[in-house]
């Protein structure tokens, strides 16, 4: 393979997947007034993370999509796998919107997870190692404080929902043998740990994630990945290139 080509590794899924390189997201979540770009309100972002980890190594590609759902879902798959060639893993993290109660979002918890089984089938059939991510948790007293409008047009969530889509995506992946990332647990898990039990303080607006959250959806994923694909793990995965020291100034004895 050549040395400037690399192997991709796909994150499919929604609002969290789209702002997951977004270090200034938490802030803009934030009180009216604060600049989301004072170097001292950025936020530890999983996406930026993942990338700075795999640099030289893997590629990673973003497909987040705010506010979409699995059944939209499939829609876009194929064409993001007819666009992105040499994918080798990806990540499936939708249901934080599928659970909803009201509005045009809502996917009922048997089709959410005949959905997912689809995509996971679609990756297969190219090869690429897929990992499921279940939805996280959820603070309505947050949400409602800050999202009044929608939670006014029916814009609804529970806490007890996120923790239901999220066991039954557990027993798919159980099914068709393919690893999990059980964010509601590790979440709660977590925060008994190291935060008092207070999970609340690993989201910003109710939820998305603080930096918080994403550090810990970081860890997890890495420890997934370590266990069910080390091949594609970055410890494992060569560094593309030598190192500048090694080149000749023509760069002539560079083979890539």
């Amino acid at each position: 393979m050549s040395g400037l080509k690399f192997d991709k590794f796909l994150l499919f899924g929604d609002s969290i997947t789209e702002f997951s390189f977004n270090n200034a997201f938490q802030a803009s979540q934030g009180k009216l007034g604060q600049d989301p770009l004072d170097p001292l309100q950025q936020q530890f972002a999983f996406g930026s993370a993942l990338v700075n980890l795999y640099a030289r190594k893997m590629e990673l590609v973003q497909r987040g999509f705010s506010g979409y759902t699995s059944r939209w879902a499939l829609k876009l798959l194929p064409e993001v796998l007819d666009d992105v060639k040499n994918i080798k893993m990806a990540y499936i993290f939708f249901g934080s919107n599928d659970c909803i109660l009201g509005g045009n979002q809502v996917v009922p918890l048997e089709e959410y997870i005949e959905n997912t089984e689809k995509l996971v089938a679609m990756l297969k059939a190219q090869n690429i190692k897929p990992i499921l991510i279940t939805p996280a948790v959820y603070d309505h007293e947050k949400w409602n404080m800050l999202k009044k409008e929608e939670v006014a047009a029916g814009f609804v969530r529970t806490l007890d929902r996120f923790a239901l889509y999220a066991n039954s995506l557990v027993d798919l992946g159980s099914k068709l043998n393919v690893p999990v990332v059980n964010l509601n647990a590790a979440f709660m898990k977590y925060a008994v740990e190291k935060l008092d039990g207070r999970w609340q303080e690993l989201l910003c607006d109710g939820l998305h994630f603080s930096g918080h959250g994403s550090y810990v959806m970081y860890n997890e994923l890495l420890k997934t990945i370590e266990k069910s694909y080390p091949e594609h793990h970055p410890k494992n995965v060569p560094y593309r290139l030598p190192n500048w020291r090694g080149v000749a100034a023509s760069g002539d004895n560079l083979e890539l």
